[in-house]
């Protein structure tokens, strides 16, 4: 698998790698970015 890691702040950027083919996001604002994930 892929990892993205480093510089994801938002849930547009874990998106982002996402969609680049990253199936791991390793990030310190995991938390923020799963808060902003509608409901």
């Amino acid at each position: 698998g892929v990892k993205a890691a480093g510089g994801i702040r938002t849930l547009e950027d874990a998106m982002k790698m996402i969609e680049a083919g990253a199936n791991r996001i390793g990030c310190s604002a995991g938390v923020s970015i799963l808060e902003a994930l509608p409901s």
